[in-house]
């Protein structure tokens, strides 16, 4: 990669952003006088800046200064759907008008929760508002379950901002050593200290070390992305989720896949269709099963579920399936991402992905290609990491971000940073999966010029 050339191309791309956005731009400093960083969540806060949705459509946002953009950022993979679906719309609007909240059962709730045991195969499940309620539950859950209270995480990857998770969350890796075993680190300041001791970081994809603390050590559950959505695309070597729930299995630890991310987007059910060996105890959920709405969800074996129903670990929440939320939900995950919307997904793939590869190729570029049901793209390291550090030695940063920005400057809009994929929309068309491919093709190209 010719990195004077690498730098001309960001620096251009830059100002051309600037120049097509200034009323994002205005608005963030207005909101920057309520709001800090000018956002309602971090994720919001990114280089140059965030660009303010005024409306969204089908496959398409539109942005306050009229830009229109293919939306691959899809709500970070939660409008796997896409927007104002007819069938989602009709669902929440006939709720709306009915009313928005009771904090009593709806009569929608059963068929909603039986689909998601169904789908995902859980025995029971219960409701919350976000995928970082859903890990929060879960981990206590099973220091109950178990009478145990470490927890062992995978290194680098996020499972929402509940304090005990944001340990050792991309840490910095000259404050906590070298793995198999290295040390802990805060994400954040105010995590209080007590907490650093319960939480054991190791890396993604060994799963030797795992079977050595778990035997060593009286660990309560293992919580794991099975396929690590934040750090580009990251999925598991053969046998890696098989070799961690034998571990669990001897050692009596509870095992929690963190399926936020994967759950309706990777396929109908989940990872669970993809590494059946491997499956877990506990399943927590959010995004995408919400149909556009905030959800959480954690569920799975009965005799540990059955906590929550003796109130032994009661699952609080004023907003706990809201009815809208529900509504949605069971719209999207029934009318709209239906088995057939998977095989689409893996059509729109089979186009994109031997194409990308035709253009690493052509180029040169230090990128790979990858794919799982609707989610995917180019990743900016040469090959597919095994774990955190394997990501920052590969990961080309800067790379990654002049692509964000050539992309979004000609109507491509994907979550900002090297760590994130696109996901696609269930509407996506073929001509639209066609401009991401020119897009990558042209970006390569200027890269090239």
């Amino acid at each position: 990669m010719n990195q004077l050339r690498l730098q001309e191309l960001l620096a251009r791309e830059h100002a051309r952003f600037l120049s097509r956005t200034p009323t994002s731009r205005a608005l963030l400093n207005e909101r920057a006088r309520s709001l800090p960083q000018g956002v309602a969540s971090s994720f919001q806060s990114y280089q140059p800046y965030p660009l303010t949705i005024d409306q969204a459509q089908g496959a398409t946002v539109t942005d306050a200064d009229g830009n229109e953009y293919l939306d691959l950022h899809a709500g970070f993979g939660a409008n796997v759907f896409g927007h104002a679906h007819p069938a989602i719309v009709k669902a929440a609007t006939e709720q709306i008008a009915a009313g928005a909240h009771y904090a009593h059962p709806t009569r929608a709730l059963a068929p909603y929760a039986e689909h998601l045991c169904e789908r995902f195969d859980l025995d029971l499940v219960r409701l919350c508002n976000s995928g970082t309620e859903a890990t929060m539950d879960a981990i206590r859950l099973a220091r109950a379950f178990t009478g145990r209270d470490l927890i062992v995480r995978m290194e680098g990857s996020y499972h929402g901002h509940y304090d005990g998770l944001l340990i050792s969350m991309k840490p910095l890796l000259t404050a906590v050593g070298e793995p198999p075993r290295p040390g802990v680190w805060a994400n954040s300041e105010g995590i209080p200290h007590s907490m650093m001791g319960d939480v054991i970081p190791l890396s993604f994809n060994d799963a030797r070390t795992i079977r050595q603390v778990l035997r060593e050590q009286p660990v309560a559950a293992v919580i794991v992305e099975p396929v690590l959505c934040n750090l580009g695309l990251v999925q598991p070597v053969n046998g890696y989720l098989a070799a961690l729930r034998d571990a669990c299995d001897e050692t009596g630890t509870v095992l929690i896949w963190d399926q936020v991310k994967t759950a309706a987007t990777v396929s109908w059910g989940g990872a669970g269709d993809l590494y059946p060996l491997g499956l877990a105890d506990l399943h927590c959920f959010g995004k995408a099963i919400g149909g556009g709405f905030p959800v959480g969800a954690y569920g799975g074996r009965a005799d540990i579920m059955q906590l929550v129903t003796d109130g032994r670990v009661p699952g609080y929440g004023t907003f706990n399936g809201n009815p809208v939320t529900v509504a949605a939900g069971l719209a999207a995950l029934t009318e709209v991402l239906t088995p057939g919307a998977y095989e689409r997904f893996d059509e729109h793939h089979a186009r994109i992905i031997p194409a990308l590869e035709s253009i690493i190729g052509e180029y040169e570029l230090p990128c790979h290609a990858a794919a799982l049901g609707a989610k995917g793209g180019l990743m900016f390291a040469p090959r597919m990491p095994r774990d955190y550090r394997d990501y920052l030695r590969l990961t080309d940063h800067t790379l990654a971000l002049a692509a964000w920005l050539h992309l979004a400057n000609r109507g491509i809009l994907l979550a900002p940073g090297s760590d994130e994929q696109w996901t696609l929309p269930v509407c996506l068309t073929d001509q639209q999966a066609d401009r991401i491919i020119g897009a990558y093709a042209a970006l390569a190209a200027d890269l090239a010029a």
